[in-house]
This record gives C-alpha cells, structure tokens and sequence, in this order.
C-alpha cells in the first residue's frame, strides 16, 4: 500500500502564509466595522454564520427582500472601503 504524499505534508499554513491571512482578517473586520449595524449584521449571519436568507429575515424580524437588499448594498460598501484601504 502506497502512502499518499498529500498525507505527509504539514496541514498547517508556512508562516508567511498564516500572517497574510491574518492581515486579510484583521482588514475584513476592520471594513465590517464601517458599515452600518443591519448590514454587519446581515452579512455576518449570510457568510461568516452561512445562515440562508429566510433564516436571516426570521432572525431579524424583517422580510426576505429586504434582508437581500441589505446584503447587497453592504457587500458593495464593503468592496468599496476594501479598495479604498488597498489605494491609500
């Protein structure tokens, strides 16, 4: 029986890798942190909990539109400070 390579490499990130990770989570949370609480909060539920929509609407009180709409508007928010933080 062969063993296979990908079985005896380190699972965990080279140091180099394991800091731009970090940095990258420290920016994300940072950018959270400008937009508007319903937005953090939608977003949060949607991507970092994976909650699906309806889930989220029931959570929050609000309908299912207006959960997609927040998630919208934040998602494009978040680009645009993400960018902003990489030209500056």
């Amino acid at each position: 029986m062969l063993i296979d390579d990908a079985y005896l490499k380190d699972p965990r990130p080279l140091p180099e890798t394991a800091v731009a990770m970090l940095h990258q989570k420290q920016r994300i949370r940072s950018a959270l942190m400008q937009l508007t609480p319903d937005q953090r909060q939608v977003l949060t539920l949607r991507f970092i909990e994976e909650w699906e929509v309806d889930e989220v609407a029931a959570a929050l009180g609000k309908p299912a539109g207006a959960v997609k709409s927040l998630q919208h508007r934040g998602l494009a928010a978040l680009k645009k400070i993400l960018r902003t933080k990489e030209e500056g």
